[in-house]
């Protein structure tokens, strides 16, 4: 009987320390300044076998304005990362002629960010943006970028022709979630001058 008792009373206290717990505690300070993760997949359409490559720092740029303030307290940043991947590609390819090239310049760039207005807890996509800039052998088609933000349930598709754009947008406030933050996605396929092998490649920029 005491037993029972005392696993009540634990119930109890479990519970009423649950429902004290503040909403925002999955939440993220978003007054301080944000830095955007980035994931980046590449994927034979062959064979179907999908690399998710450890990126390395250098490879890595992360390209944020200053925040500015508007009178009404609501601040706008524009985070956009970078990434090389013209290595994380060749690491893919077979011993053909990536082998022979490497020391020629074979950089590709693909870049994609978002603006975003903060105000409290809540964020709102203004502007969707990304580039695709070839240095060598490597160049890009079928690029497609998306944005979600999940605290609205917003988000748009595009297909853009040039290696560089901009899109607005207007998702609305809408709560900002560590598990769920908004998301800026570039997809492409990447082709080799002169060879018939090709990758598909998604890069993820996350708030």
């Amino acid at each position: 009987m005491i037993k029972q008792k005392t696993l009540i009373l634990l119930c109890v206290i479990t519970l009423l320390v649950m429902n004290t717990l503040p909403v925002t505690a999955m939440t993220c300070d978003l007054n301080n300044e944000k830095t955007a993760t980035v994931k980046i997949t590449i994927t034979d359409p062959e064979t179907g076998r999908v690399w998710e490559p450890e990126l390395s720092t250098d490879d890595i740029k992360i390209q944020r304005t200053p925040r500015s303030y508007s009178s009404n307290g609501l601040s706008e940043e524009t985070v956009i990362v970078s990434v090389d991947i013209g290595d994380y590609i060749r690491d893919t390819l077979p011993n053909t002629r990536a082998d022979i090239e490497q020391s020629m310049t074979d950089g590709m760039t693909i870049k994609t960010g978002m603006t975003y207005t903060v105000s409290g807890q809540n964020v709102r996509i203004t502007a969707v943006s990304g580039a695709t800039i070839p240095t060598g052998i490597y160049y890009a088609t079928n690029r497609t970028q998306y944005y979600r933000h999940p605290g609205t349930g917003a988000g748009g598709k595009w297909t853009p022709t040039n290696n560089s754009w901009k899109y607005s947008v207007d998702s609305g406030y809408g709560l900002y979630m560590l598990a769920a933050p908004p998301l800026a996605i570039l997809d492409c396929t990447i082709r080799i001058i002169d060879m018939s092998a090709y990758r598909n490649v998604s890069v993820t920029c996350s708030l």
